[in-house]
């Protein structure tokens, strides 16, 4: 049996019901700004919630964040070179 080729009809009605179909299956990217504090009506349960997050209102946020970047750096750098230092001397007895 010789296979059929689908007539042009048939054709128009699959390419139809798939352009219907596009949309609700193909997935989107959807990005809004991000939402900073509370939802509307919500209570804080803490004297400062309000205020907590507010990085742009830090006095001295400059200094306060440098110095915070530094210590994670060394610590970072610090914690290892003192854990093979002090493995070393338990090595050596």
């Amino acid at each position: 049996a010789v296979a059929q080729r689908p007539s042009q009809a048939a054709m128009s009605f699959a390419a139809q019901a798939v352009r219907k179909a596009a949309p609700a299956l193909s997935r989107g990217l959807k990005t809004s700004a991000a939402k900073c504090g509370a939802p509307p009506g919500y209570k804080y349960d803490y004297l400062h919630g309000p205020h907590m997050y507010d990085l742009s209102t830090i006095s001295n946020r400059g200094l306060k964040f440098g110095l915070a970047s530094f210590c994670i750096l060394a610590s970072g750098l610090a914690i290892p070179i003192w854990a093979v230092n002090r493995s070393i001397k338990q090595m050596a007895g």
